[in-house]
């Protein structure tokens, strides 16, 4: 049978709903959306969660050496070499400066922070021009923005940053301070450290800041810098241990079943086929088409729900990476179905024509 055969043949049974196509269209595309949405959802949440916890500042670490921190190599902990795969995303230094009173709090003083400018990377500063950080606590309550000149007991200084400082249980320290950068200081307070995830290596690789005593090194404690969140997390740990990645093999298994059953629930016609002497492998090449009519649209409207699910519920770049992981497994779908077709016509005999005949 000629190509154009095949496909007319194919074409007639599907338009005469011989091949029931809009039920097994239904049952697949429902089932594959319902399997493929709810990794995405559960990818999302982990994301939302790892995003919280950064943003909450429990990534930071702190370790704390009353004058035992050496600056330089607190800032250089991002650019160490080890475990590359979890690192030391950013570092900084700080230690505690002289009190200042400004001109508009003249009733009051508030502490300030000798910090590297490394600090910035931890902060999420951005400071363009030199001057000083504050947080936006202290920038509301001042009403300076950045590139402002305030004058303080100590002369003017110049808002040249101004960070996120929430109360949500991170150290309070920072949200009426002053945090002057200095690249010359040499010895700190604390190092702090972003890590994430959490990891000993990167804790330990912290623990090199140190200048004291190797006994006190190892001995300094290294505390988070909000531990309302929990004390560590891999995120990428459990996006590898979620339960629903084992839903994604239900799509190409479904397949499977469905294109096997559609095909056997067709027994009776495809042995009286083969008994007119049609021949089986002509057989194959128009239920395959058949079957592929509604795997195909099944499959694009499932990709559509989960594209649009996550776009509506994350970024485009990521919605895109999260339609991106499930593709192999719908895509598998596309094989699978075909070989149900050819397992069920596999075991169809013309031998058997009566039996199908009279279960009929």
């Amino acid at each position: 049978m000629r190509a154009a055969g095949i496909l007319g043949e194919a074409y007639r049974n599907v338009a005469t709903r011989t091949t029931r196509a809009t039920m097994f269209a239904l049952t697949l595309g429902l089932t594959v959306a319902a399997a493929c949405l709810l990794d995405t959802l559960t990818t999302i949440a982990l994301q939302e969660r790892a995003a919280a916890w950064d943003a909450s500042g429990a990534a930071v670490h702190v370790l704390a050496a009353e004058q035992g921190i050496d600056g330089a190599s607190c800032a250089a902990l991002p650019r160490a070499h080890g475990d590359t795969r979890r690192p030391v995303v950013s570092a900084g230094a700080i230690t505690a400066g002289p009190t200042l009173t400004f001109d508009a709090t003249a009733a009051s003083s508030l502490p300030s922070f000798v910090v590297t400018p490394s600090l910035a990377d931890v902060l999420g500063v951005r400071a363009a021009t030199e001057g000083v950080w504050i947080s936006d606590q202290l920038a509301a309550t001042l009403a300076a923005a950045v590139g402002d000149r305030l004058g303080t007991d100590r002369g003017p200084l110049t808002v040249a940053g101004v960070f996120p400082w929430p109360d949500d249980g991170r150290d309070q320290r920072l949200a009426y301070a002053v945090l002057v950068p200095s690249a010359t200081h040499a010895r700190y307070d604390e190092c702090w450290a972003t890590i994430t995830p959490s990891n000993a290596a990167a804790t330990d690789l912290l623990r090199t800041a140190g200048v004291v005593t190797p006994q006190a090194t190892r001995s300094a404690p290294v505390a988070l810098l909000n531990n309302t969140l929990g004390q560590e997390l891999d995120a990428w740990a459990q996006y590898q241990g979620r339960t629903s990645r084992y839903v994604g093999l239900l799509v190409p298994l479904l397949g499977l079943v469905l294109g096997y059953v559609a095909t056997r629930l067709r027994r009776l016609e495809y042995a009286s086929a083969l008994h007119a002497g049609v021949r089986r492998r002509d057989l194959v090449a128009t239920a395959t088409v058949e079957t592929l009519a509604w795997v195909v649209p099944a499959v694009a409207a499932a990709t559509a729900a989960v594209a649009l699910t996550a776009l509506r519920l994350t970024d485009p770049a990521n919605a895109v990476d999260l339609v991106a992981g499930q593709v192999p497994a719908l895509l598998a779908a596309l094989v699978t179905a075909p070989l149900g077709v050819v397992a069920a016509l596999t075991l169809t005999h013309e031998h058997h024509l009566f039996a199908y005949f009279k279960e009929r």
